[in-house]
């Protein structure tokens, strides 16, 4: 029989970087020690919904359309047509089940006494979902949520050791245990000038002891980076303009030094809390004997800036606070303790686990045309390899965030001539980003159109690892902006088969507030 699978996902955790020093997180290192660790993992988009879409789709926004989050009125659930990772290895021969957030349908109890949600994740092709739904943007979700989440599979497992259904019996299993933080920061009150936005979604730091901890953490060197357009610094003015929203949101923190302290002291606990959580399921898989006969994915759906570049939480940008993410996985019969830097990223998973459940690249690309990431399962023979892929195509297609007037209830429509969404790429030594509006959709093929319909942005990775020196602001790199242009065109046809991004119908987009 083939081996089980459990995947992990976090919300909101980049790989680490930017950490106070002697902070220990046992589960995550418990993994690195047992698996192998993908240095250069990737989201291919941002926020939750979309990054989750291409996580359990294996397709992008633009073919799954799933463009921004589910909250906005424009995004309806997914379609359960589309195959999920539930639905692909359940044609595999696994029993599928989930616990957690999803966040890629509306899934809540109703109103009635005896309604429960444990089936609601069926038509997505997974089992047993917990009775209580899923989780919304709220206080100190991941907080109060997380530990549940956890217990609802540690019974699972239990159960289906000792009592297993007919439809679970003889099956490998494929569990998703998906928590909420260290998303927790979103909503985080750490004495910040108070928000515009009646009513805030804001929450001191929860009253627990792992939350008391103190760090002193030092701020990254892109801190002290202005980010505010492309007149300073050469930084996109969409930047700046997310900002905007998330101080109306949120509050602003400025360049306070201690309230950014504050933030990122809440933005470990909160990771040392979902650590925490993860144990318990690590735990468990050693005391049962599970671990010899189980795969262990560990990823998160997407980032934090947490005060890079002057930003904070996720948006519209190729940073790498923002997109690199951890992924290892655990094979009981794989590599111990090893990393590759290999390039990957979320389109990547869907056949990754495919193929790490026995399922031929030949047999999956029939079954599921829709995939177009690689398997990077055979990495785990050979972690020193290059691997198959060379870019990352990356996108960001929420027009939610692309207007701070309409987002903060400044303005009733959308400016459409505003550029907040972007397409980028990923190369082994450098990255490219145009951001464009919604109304000026095009397919540049010179650095004159470039400049003349977009914002552009160019780092050297080798030269300049915290992406502080945009290289486009003036003609000597050209060059370069004109191969990767190139390369992004070429990448955007094979991996969406479209020529450029396809965007939601926003011609009515008004009285949009994000979150």
């Amino acid at each position: 029989m083939s081996k089980n699978i459990l995947m992990i996902m976090v919300d909101e955790a980049r790989m680490p970087m930017h950490m106070p020093a002697g902070l220990e997180l046992p589960a995550v290192s418990w993994l690195q020690q047992r698996g192998l660790s993908f240095l250069r993992h990737h989201a291919n988009t941002a926020p939750c919904t979309p990054s989750r879409s291409v996580v359990f789709t294996g397709q992008h926004t633009a073919r799954n359309g799933m463009f921004d989050n589910t909250s906005m009125p424009y995004i309806d659930p997914m379609k359960p047509a589309i195959p999920t990772l539930g639905d692909m290895l359940g044609s595999a021969g696994y029993y599928c089940a989930y616990k957690g957030k999803w966040h890629l349908a509306n899934i809540t109890p109703v109103d009635e006494p005896r309604h429960t949600t444990e089936h609601d994740m069926e038509p997505y092709g997974f089992h047993d979902y917990q009775a209580t739904g899923d989780v919304g943007l709220m206080i100190h979700e991941g907080f109060i949520h997380d530990g549940l989440f956890v217990e609802e599979a540690l019974h699972w497992l239990r159960m289906r050791d000792s009592q297993p259904t007919d439809a679970q019996r003889d099956k490998p299993f494929f569990l998703v245990v998906s928590l909420v933080n260290p998303h927790d920061i979103m909503t985080a009150d750490v004495g910040q000038a108070r928000p515009e936005k009646p009513e805030p979604v804001l929450a001191p730091v929860p009253n627990d002891a792992i939350y008391a901890k103190t760090w002193s953490t030092p701020m990254p060197s892109s801190w002290h980076h202005d980010y505010c357009g492309v007149d300073q610094g050469g930084k996109p003015p969409a930047h700046a303009e997310l900002e905007r929203i998330f101080d109306y949101q949120f509050g602003s923190f400025s360049k306070d030094l201690a309230l950014w302290q504050r933030y990122l002291d809440y933005y470990v606990n909160a990771m040392r809390d979902a650590d925490a959580q993860i144990m318990r399921l690590l735990q468990f898989l050693e005391r049962s004997g599970r671990l010899e006969d189980t795969i262990i994915v560990f990823t998160a759906d997407h980032g934090e800036m947490a005060g890079a570049h002057g930003l904070r939480m996720k948006g519209p940008n190729i940073y790498k606070e923002n997109l690199n993410v951890p992924l290892i996985v655990c094979h009981p019969d794989g590599p111990a303790g090893a990393t590759t830097s290999a390039l990957s990223c979320h389109l990547d998973l869907a056949p990754t686990l495919l193929g790490l459940a026995g399922v031929s690249q030949a047999s999956w690309r029939g079954q599921f045309p829709g995939l177009l990431g690689y398997d990077l399962s055979g990495l785990l023979a050979t972690p020193g390899a290059v691997g198959p892929r060379r870019e990352v195509l990356v996108t960001y297609t929420s027009p939610s965030t692309v207007d701070a007037d309409l987002a903060t209830g400044k303005s009733s429509t959308l400016d459409p001539s505003k550029r907040g969404l972007l397409a980028g790429i990923i190369t082994d030594s450098m990255k490219f980003a145009r951001y464009f509006s919604p109304t000026d959709v095009m397919i540049p093929t010179s650095v004159a159109e470039l400049r003349a319909h977009f914002d552009v942005e160019l780092y050297d990775l080798k030269a300049d690892g915290d992406e502080r020196t945009n290289l486009a602001v003036d003609g000597a790199h050209d060059g370069d902006l004109l191969e990767l242009n190139e390369k992004l065109n070429a990448l955007l046809q094979a991996e969406m088969g479209i020529p450029d991004i396809v965007l939601p119908d926003i011609a009515d987009l008004k009285d949009v507030q994000v979150w």
